[in-house]
C-alpha cells in the first residue's frame, strides 16, 4: 500500500511548499526556513484551551483536530487541519486560546509571530485568511442545520480531497487520520450513523471503504449527495424527506469499521 501522503516528512530546513500568498507574507524577508520548528506526537495537545495566545501555527506534516471543551466536560470536534494549514485561529482577538489543538499522527508545525497582523501592509492578505476562516464556519453551520446525514458525510469527503489536492495529493484516495467518533461529533452525527453511511456508500459502489482507506469511485454520486434532497413544487406545503438519504440500520454496517 503506497505511504499516506500526510506522513512523509520533508526536511525542516527546506523551503514550506504549497503556501497560500496570505500565509507566505508571515515568512521573514529572504526566510526560507520557518520561524521555529515544533514536533507533536500523536495524541499530544499543541495548545490546550485558556493557554496564553502567542503564535499561530502552520501545518507542516501531519494533521491536527482543533476541539471546543462546552460545559460539564463535553467535546465538540471544531475542524480537522492539514499540511499548509493554520492552526490557532481561536485565539485572535483573545488573550488565550478558545479551543484545544491535538495531533492526529505524528506531526510537525512551525510558529508564526503575532506581530503580522499588526503591520499595515499585510492587512489585506490577514482579511482574506479570516474571511475564508469565517466562510468555512458559516459552511458548517449551514451543513448542520439543513443537509441530512449523507450529504454531511459526503461535503465532508469532497472537501476533504479538495484540500488534498491543493497540496498535490490526489483527491480521489484519501487517508483519514481523524476517526470515525471525530467525524461524528464535526458532523453533529452518532459514530452508528457514520458506520452505516460508510457502509451503504461502499455497498452501492461509491466509495471503496478499507478501514481508514477511501477512494472515491463514482464522483458524480458524492457531489449529488452532498447538495441533499431536491424539493419539488409541489412538495411547498409537505415537509421535506431531509433524511431519506440516509441509510437504515444493516448487517454490514461494521463491516468496514476501525
Amino acid at each position: 500500500m503506497t505511504p499516506s501522503p500526510l506522513l512523509r516528512h520533508p526536511a525542516p530546513s527546506r523551503p514550506c511548499p504549497g503556501l497560500s500568498p496570505a500565509i507566505e507574507t508571515l515568512l521573514p524577508p529572504g526566510s526560507a526556513r520557518p520561524v521555529a520548528l515544533r514536533s507533536v506526537r500523536r495524541g499530544e495537545v499543541l495548545y490546550r484551551w485558556g493557554d496564553p495566545f502567542s503564535h499561530l501555527f502552520r501545518v507542516q506534516v501531519g494533521s491536527f483536530k482543533s476541539v471546543w471543551l462546552g460545559p460539564e466536560g463535553r467535546q465538540q470536534v471544531m475542524g480537522f487541519h492539514l499540511p499548509g494549514e493554520l492552526l490557532g485561529l481561536d485565539g485572535l482577538g483573545r488573550p488565550s486560546h478558545a479551543c484545544e489543538a491535538l495531533a492526529l499522527e505524528d506531526s510537525v508545525v512551525w510558529l508564526l509571530p503575532n506581530a503580522p497582523w499588526r503591520d499595515p501592509s499585510q492587512q489585506a492578505q490577514w482579511q482574506q485568511t479570516l474571511c475564508d476562516a469565517l466562510a468555512q464556519t458559516q459552511q458548517l453551520v449551514f451543513m448542520l442545520g439543513s443537509t441530512p446525514a449523507s450529504g454531511r458525510l459526503a461535503s465532508f469527503l469532497l472537501d476533504l480531497g479538495l484540500r488534498l489536492r491543493r497540496q498535490g495529493f490526489s483527491a480521489s484516495r484519501i487517508s483519514l487520520r481523524m476517526s470515525r467518533e471525530d467525524i461524528g461529533s464535526y458532523l453533529g452525527l452518532t459514530v452508528e450513523t457514520i458506520s452505516r453511511l460508510f457502509s451503504r456508500l461502499d455497498q452501492s459502489g461509491v466509495l471503496r471503504v478499507q478501514r481508514r482507506d477511501i477512494q472515491v469511485l463514482n464522483l458524480a454520486v458524492l457531489q449529488q449527495l452532498s447538495q441533499g434532497p431536491r424539493r419539488q413544487p409541489t412538495e411547498a406545503t409537505t415537509p421535506s424527506p431531509a433524511h431519506a438519504a440516509e441509510p437504515g440500520p444493516s448487517s454490514a454496517s461494521q463491516a468496514s469499521a476501525w
